[in-house]
């Protein structure tokens, strides 16, 4: 046998390798590989025309699947009942006397305080009428009101509170201003720094303040029964000046737990306006809306003039 013909049968050969090669090859992976491309294909066109939904634990249901699948199996109603709990900001409108809202702090004087819920700076949960004291002061305050840092750095507030709350006497301070919003962490150094006796309640968008229409800080508000007893300035000492101020503050929780009524003269309460969320959020809306005003006219004027 020549070599020529040798050489020949063997290239057949390897050729006859290569075919049975690539047939394996098609059988075994690419064909797989192109049903399940289809598989994959049908899948995204059934994913857009029946999209997922979220079950609202965390899982997706698809449209064959119910809410009842996707909710945890070890847990029972009561305890899904339980996460639903109260908010954490609320406030609950007293009963209509037949009167109109109080405008005034005087005007407050024998109303009926609305009830609220509202969390202190170290989290928990307070409600005014869940408090067992006749006798509730709210002490609206600001850890950015200059007024309010004077008092707490003489120390005056924390020694009355705590001498009142020896007697019986419930004592909360609000901050109903939306910085605790952006700077928890410094509120509550605040509180831990000036030894405060008493819970400081957080009222970031500004519905309990708002509710009792306190204005500035610092406010007080004395309820007995419920009532509104007293609504005013801390004392007659604006500036801390003077050497004899007066605190009505004393004087009014001395006469109500003697049981005698407040003298119905209100003074009037001085500090800095209490920054509400609504305020804020109004005066960055008009700022908005000036920017784009100004945005618009630049653009008006810059933009070519049509030729006549």
């Amino acid at each position: 046998m020549s070599s020529r013909s040798v050489s020949s049968r063997s290239e057949s050969c390897r050729s006859e390798s290569c075919r049975s090669i690539r047939r394996i090859f098609a059988s075994s992976v690419l064909r797989p590989l192109c049903v399940w491309g289809s598989v994959g294909l049908l899948v995204t066109a059934v994913g857009c025309v029946f999209p997922a939904a979220p079950s609202g634990n965390g899982r997706t249901l698809f449209s064959g699947d119910s809410v009842d699948d996707a909710a945890p199996k070890d847990q029972n109603p009561g305890e899904q009942a339980a996460e639903e709990k109260t908010p954490d900001s609320l406030v609950i409108p007293a009963p209509s006397d037949g009167q109109l809202p109080p405008t005034t702090p005087a005007e407050w004087i024998g109303r009926t305080a609305p009830d609220f819920v509202l969390l202190d700076s170290k989290g928990e949960r307070h409600q005014l009428s869940e408090q067992k004291s006749d006798i509730v002061v709210l002490e609206w305050s600001s850890i950015v009101c200059s007024f309010v840092n004077r008092h707490y750095s003489r120390v005056s507030l924390q020694a009355t509170s705590r001498s009142y709350q020896g007697k019986g006497v419930t004592w909360f301070g609000i901050d109903s201003s939306f910085y605790p919003i952006a700077h928890p962490i410094k509120v509550e150094k605040w509180v831990a720094d000036r030894r405060v006796p008493h819970p400081v309640l957080l009222d970031p968008e500004g519905i309990v303040g708002e509710a009792f229409g306190v204005t500035v800080t610092p406010t007080i508000v004395i309820l007995k029964g419920g009532k509104v007893a007293f609504f005013g300035a801390i004392d007659d000492d604006i500036w801390g000046r003077k050497s004899d101020s007066r605190s009505f503050l004393i004087e009014a929780l001395d006469l109500l737990l003697a049981g005698e009524p407040v003298a119905e003269t209100t003074p009037v309460p001085y500090g800095t306006s209490v920054a509400y969320l609504s305020v804020e959020t109004a005066r960055r809306a008009a700022r908005e809306k000036a920017r784009q005003e100004r945005e618009a006219e630049a653009a008006a004027g810059s933009s070519p003039k049509t030729p006549r």
